[in-house]
């Protein structure tokens, strides 16, 4: 989990996409998509991804779900798609 202010500051500069799964009150900004049950955020999850990275935006930050049995095959999707995840060269 990363506190607040920490994220905040990693997204200061830029055109970022944030992802936040769960209880998300802790992440109140409007650059925020809130994937906030687990049936959501399968359903939604690579539609979002896909839309963020079509967006041409600077990064895009994941807010892990939380590591709860019900978000556990979310959990797994997101660490999927991370690892595909190819940086620029």
């Amino acid at each position: 989990s990363i506190p607040g202010l920490k994220w905040r500051s990693i997204v200061r500069e830029g055109r970022w996409g944030i992802v936040a799964f769960g209880n998300v009150a802790d992440f109140v900004d409007e650059r925020v998509i809130r994937l906030e049950t687990p049936d959501i955020a399968a359903e939604r999850l690579y539609s979002t991804l896909h839309e963020l990275d079509e967006a041409g935006l600077d990064g895009l930050l994941l807010i892990e779900p939380p590591a709860t049995p019900e978000w556990r095959a979310v959990l797994d999707r997101v660490r999927r798609a991370g690892r595909s995840a190819k940086p620029e060269a």
